[in-house]
């Protein structure tokens, strides 16, 4: 190849990096291979001697230097400049402090160049990735920024600054990225389309100059993540905004007081505070939106949907304070008003007014589940003190002897309820349901990702937080919780063990089975006692977790052997435990063990497959979905407000 066209252009941003700047550039045309390179420095106004070094060598180099004078929108858009000024298709990033390894230039950049991937990143916590030499503060740091960004994206390490892409997909940057993590803006417009690899490297730091590093730059990180999952930022500015709202909230607070003054039940009166709130602040906001918006019926819906999810959680708040901690209703009202403002606030930011034209394929899923998900366990949260408690659960005996390990279980849980919330409240019953509920959740999500993927896996997630049968039971604590919780971790270990070696199926399966049954095992039928016949009929057809765990895994993965290459398996695998759970559930419900919300057994196997089919590969998304889980909210907050206001 010829030296006027390149193969790749490789882009260093520098700012006062004159210790490290030819350093940098010589191990990167060291470490290039057999790679036909153009260096581009875009030094961004450095006070330092970096411009004239680079001049120097760029005279015998293939090295060429881009200054920019008033720069103002950070290593982003000098990233960006420097893919306009590139020639080659194919461009990598890397830092100029010495901290990326240039020798893995080759392994990122040859993927793309073949056109196996449209970008591979450097990657600190890949497989085989490490960071000598951090401080733990620093380590953690770290880890809880990627661990913001992982809803957005399928990669480990989505803040990397080392990193091969196709020049085409920079381009498609708007210049208002600013920032420094420009792989991020790259992973979340491409979306599920964007096909991605890692290759582990050693992050280390700078040994000489000065880290840029500061509290300025991590706010800019958090605000451009924000904008990358749709938020709308205000018009106004910080000052109007406050102004605006503690109008609302002061206006709130005093027909709360007035209704209040007037004798109105709690509930009355927090309806008609937040109705004078809402009125207020859709007065004031009127103005940021045309008029034809604010007529659109799409546009009332969604103000309408909102509206009610604030002030559902609102009244939780209210009536938790109110009639769990004893507050007086003027000092009750005050948290229940940040609370229903702050959903609110919320949902104009990325539900009504969202910026849609930043999401890639497959994002809008993910942030709608995590806003949902999150939601639903708020609202749990807030109103555990209005809940019914389960009759069964409340007659279970203080003591575990005797009976079996599912029982154990359960009253081991209602115990840890009732330890941290109080053993006379209903919130100390059923709190641990929403364990219970969590443990099922990352089951199904992982079973989900691992047989689709990410994307897919958070619809999955949708799913558990919003259709009743799982809401329910995350809600009330009840043995059919223990036993949804049990199944999900069944099935877990049925899609790993579909996809082991057969030996090592039998051999799981088999030890499974020497733990539980051998006399005197965990489950010894032959010691329970006869005063909880019923107990032990209820143990025996649900709670025999050898009989869960043994049965499916062991014959479903041998029945699978001579056709385990055929993904045919696994809709099969789903489909017979939906059939051993639903006779489980029939039975029991028949003989009065469990209730209607043992019937998430059967839904938990098949859930992986219908959120395939909410949007299936290269269609838009099915469109009844959406009411169907706006419109299960809303009934949940519905029933809730009634059991605490009724």
């Amino acid at each position: 190849m010829s030296p006027d066209s390149p193969s790749v252009s490789v882009i260093v941003p520098t700012l006062n990096e004159e210790e490290n700047i030819e350093g940098i550039v010589n191990k990167i045309l060291a470490g290039a291979g057999s790679l036909n390179l153009e260096i581009i420095v875009v030094d961004d106004a450095s006070r330092d001697q970096t411009q004239p070094i680079v001049r120097r060598l760029a005279e015998t180099l293939p090295l060429i230097l881009l200054a920019r004078d008033k720069p103002k929108d950070g290593l982003a858009g000098a990233v960006l400049a420097g893919a306009r000024a590139a020639r080659a298709g194919v461009v990598l990033v890397i830092d100029a402090d010495g901290s990326h390894p240039p020798e893995k230039i080759p392994e990122l950049a040859l993927p793309v160049i073949n056109g196996e991937r449209d970008m591979v990143i450097g990657s600190r916590y890949a497989p085989g990735g490490s960071t000598p030499g951090w401080s733990r503060k620093r380590r953690l740091m770290s880890r809880a920024a990627s661990a913001a960004a992982w809803p957005l994206t399928d990669v480990h390490d989505a803040l990397s600054g080392f990193f091969a892409v196709r020049r085409d997909l920079l381009a498609d940057i708007p210049s208002d990225a600013a920032g420094f993590k420009i792989a991020l803006e790259i992973l979340v417009r491409g979306g599920d389309s964007i096909r991605v690899g890692e290759v582990p490297i050693a992050f280390r730091d700078r040994e000489l100059g000065q880290s840029k590093m500061g509290a300025g730059v991590i706010f800019t990180y958090f605000r451009r993540l924000l904008a990358l999952s749709g938020w709308r930022e205000s018009q106004d500015s910080v000052g109007l905004a406050i102004s605006k709202t503690l109008r609302v909230w002061v206006v709130d607070f005093l027909f709360f007081y007035a209704a209040t003054f007037l004798h109105a039940r709690l509930g009355v009166a927090n309806l008609i505070a937040f109705a004078a709130g809402a009125a207020l602040n859709a007065w004031l906001k009127s103005a940021q939106s045309p008029y034809e918006t604010r007529r659109h019926p799409r546009f009332l819906t969604r103000l309408a949907f909102v509206s009610l999810l604030a002030l559902f959680l609102r009244s939780g708040v209210l009536g938790t304070c109110a009639a769990l901690f004893g507050w007086p209703p003027l000092l009750a009202i005050l948290p229940a008003i940040v609370t229903g403002w702050t959903v609110l606030f919320l949902g104009y930011a990325l539900f009504i007014w969202p910026v849609r034209e930043q999401y890639g394929r497959g994002v809008r899923w993910r942030v709608a589940a995590v806003g949902a998900t999150a939601y639903l366990l708020a609202l749990r949260v807030a109103f555990l003190f209005t809940l019914p408690i389960d009759r069964h659960l409340a007659v279970l005996p203080s003591h575990t002897e005797g009976v079996s390990i599912g029982i154990r279980l359960t009253v081991a849980l209602r115990r840890l309820g009732q330890f941290l919330l109080g053993s006379g409240s209903r919130a100390g019953f059923n709190c641990p349901a929403i364990l219970c509920w969590g443990v099922a959740a990352w089951a199904v999500f992982t079973i989900t990702q691992r047989i689709f993927d990410k994307t897919t896996a958070f619809r999955a997630l949708l799913l558990v937080s919003a259709l009743p049968a799982f809401f329910f039971a995350g809600a009330i604590f009840s043995s059919a919780t223990v036993l949804v919780t049990i199944w999900s971790l069944v099935l877990w270990l049925l899609a790993l063990a579909l996809k082991w070696p057969p030996k090592r199926t039998v051999t799981v399966c088999a030890a499974a089975a020497a733990i539980f049954w051998f006399p005197g095992g965990w489950l010894p039928f032959w010691r329970l006692d006869l005063r909880f016949s019923t107990m032990a009929a209820h143990a025996l057809l649900f709670f025999p977790y050898q009989i869960l765990l043994i049965t499916p895994v062991t014959f479903l993965s041998i029945a699978s052997y001579p056709w385990r290459a055929d993904e045919r398996r696994i809709p099969l695998a789903a489909a017979s435990c939906s059939g051993i759970a639903a006779l489980a559930v029939w039975i029991g419900w028949t003989f009065g063990y469990v209730g209607l919300t043992a019937s998430a057994a059967i839904w938990l196997p098949l859930l992986p497959f219908i959120a395939s089919e909410m949007q299936p590969p290269g269609r838009p998304p099915v469109r009844y979905w959406s009411p169907i889980i706006s419109g299960c909210i809303v009934c949940y907050g519905l029933y809730y407000c009634y059991l605490a206001f009724a």
